[in-house]
């Protein structure tokens, strides 16, 4: 319920007429959604595991939840971006030494990196993830404690995330709460980026108006007037006055259009061969001067010449 509520503003919502997974998995496919969102579910079928598999490394986007059922799951390490601990955690209980925990901040490299963390979120009960050496690049949201609330992956052209907490309001208020819908919103779109990244393979390339640009310090700002709509296409595009590097298309999905390839070497600059004397000076150094002296003296002189 509150995920359909929480997709419905921004969403073309597909649900399946059956209840089993052997079924309803196949419908949903053939609709070629760009993202696939899966409540506690614990064991996917064999016969439509590995056509789902295929879809994430085809550039699809399968958001899970966690739950009972999915707790007690056995491996499924290829359809979750984390590897999880059976059983589930339990905080603020009768036996329990932990209260329940609030969000912290959100990691800044990951799609909720700009959102305030919510303040009113607890979570009681969650699924933990094994702790690997690439845990932190895998948490998009973590509570106080470090562990781990949302977890995403790359998988081929497509996205693996997990919610640590169920899609209804018994494991955390999460879900009613509105930081719920804008992080499902920063999925959706990134589901709609990936979706779009395959279209363009196959399709003609459109002009993307600007979206967003590169400030000096790394900052996306608004986009200056004198940007103009750039048109993606094979092979590298040129970063220009008219395309300066930044973001293009709209909130619905964007193309990043890169300073530098993803090969770039930075290199110092070499100082040049020349016979007449250089003198190397920092550019950070301080020019400037106290001029404090200088004007209290010239405020005296004014007091005396007005006497």
């Amino acid at each position: 319920y509150y995920i359909r509520r929480a997709l419905q503003p921004f969403a073309d919502l597909v649900e399946p007429s059956s209840a089993d997974l052997a079924d309803a998995i196949p419908q949903i496919l053939d609709q070629k959604p760009a993202m696939i969102v899966m409540a506690d579910i614990g064991t996917i079928p064999g016969q439509v595991r590995q056509r789902l598999v295929d879809w994430v490394d085809n550039g699809g986007t399968l958001v899970r939840f966690a739950g009972s059922r999915l707790a007690t799951a056995g491996d499924d390490d290829d359809l979750l971006p984390v590897r999880l601990r059976t059983g589930e955690r339990s905080l603020g209980g009768a036996l329990s030494w932990t209260s329940p925990q609030p969000v912290t901040e959100f990691p800044k490299a990951g799609p909720f990196a700009d959102l305030a963390p919510p303040t009113e979120v607890t979570v009681s009960r969650q699924v933990l993830a094994e702790p690997t050496p690439d845990i932190v690049e895998r948490t998009w949201a973590a509570l106080a404690d470090g562990t781990p609330l949302v977890t995403g992956l790359k998988k081929g052209k497509g996205t693996l995330v997990l919610f640590h907490v169920t899609p209804e309001a018994t494991w955390s208020n999460l879900p009613i709460s509105g930081s719920f819908v804008e992080m499902l919103r920063r999925i959706v779109q990134l589901s709609r980026n990936q979706g779009a990244a395959i279209a363009n393979a196959e399709a003609a390339a459109a002009s993307l108006a600007p979206y967003r640009m590169i400030a000096a310090d790394g900052s996306l700002v608004p986009p200056t007037p004198d940007a103009r709509p750039l048109v993606p296409g094979a092979g590298a595009l040129p970063v220009t006055f008219e395309n300066p590097p930044g973001l293009y298309g709209s909130e619905t999905g964007v193309f990043a259009h890169n300073l530098l390839e993803a090969d770039s070497k930075l290199a110092p600059l070499a100082r040049p061969q020349i016979t007449v004397p250089v003198t190397s000076i920092q550019y950070a150094f301080d020019e400037s001067r106290s001029l404090k002296g200088t004007l209290v003296a010239a405020a005296l002189v004014l007091m005396l010449l007005d006497t």
